[in-house]
């Protein structure tokens, strides 16, 4: 298992809330096991990585994105709404979210574990100010690696649920509402260097 960086956990991680523009969680740590035996390039990174071989073109979008490695993901899942949403066409998303992540193409090596599901729940608090959503990252409550949002109009809702697994490695999810069910895409995705967002450390 790759070692976290705690120098690098700097979310917005006092209240994890955030109004509609944006939902900041107290963050992530996975838990990642590793198989060996994949093909791969074989060179030598620094991240504990290596790329398995694409396509040519594949592998180009990746240099010139300058990333080491990426895997690609096939999303599902179910939504559990909490309460109605106060308009047909509003970006609601309240209640719970369970993301099933699958691998569509396996570009690392090694291969990390996917967690069984990807739980969250968000509801909507109001006050005598304000009215905020609220989101847990269900698998690890006081977590502190991830930047979590959700966006949407005209009745879709799509998460975007970024997590840092350590300053170079991050899992990106995109599960979009379909009704009660989820649907979507993500990748794992390897950088060279630190890629933590410099405007969230303190």
């Amino acid at each position: 298992m790759p070692p976290f960086a705690d120098a690098y956990i700097a979310w917005h991680s006092n209240t994890g809330m955030i109004s509609d523009m944006g939902i900041f969680t107290r963050g992530l740590s996975l838990m990642f096991l590793f198989s060996a035996g994949a093909c791969s390039t074989g060179e030598s990174n620094g991240t504990g990585y290596d790329r398995i071989a694409a396509t040519e073109e594949i592998d180009a979008e990746l240099d010139a994105d300058d990333i080491v490695c990426q895997t690609t993901l096939t999303l599902s899942g179910t939504f559990t709404e909490s309460s109605a949403a106060p308009s047909p066409t509003a970006c609601w998303g309240v209640g719970d979210w369970s993301v099933v992540a699958t691998i569509d193409r396996l570009g690392c090596a090694p291969q990390d574990e996917l967690e069984a599901a990807y739980n969250y729940t968000v509801t909507h608090v109001v006050s005598a100010e304000s009215e905020e959503k609220q989101l847990v990252f269900n698998n690890d409550p006081t977590t502190e690696r991830a930047s979590i949002k959700l966006e949407g109009g005209s009745g879709d809702c799509e998460g975007i649920f970024d997590h840092w697994l350590d300053k170079t490695q991050v899992l990106s999810l995109r599960p979009r509402l379909n009704g009660a069910t989820i649907e979507g895409t993500g990748t794992f995705t390897v950088f060279p260097t630190d890629t933590f967002p410099q405007d969230t450390r303190e």
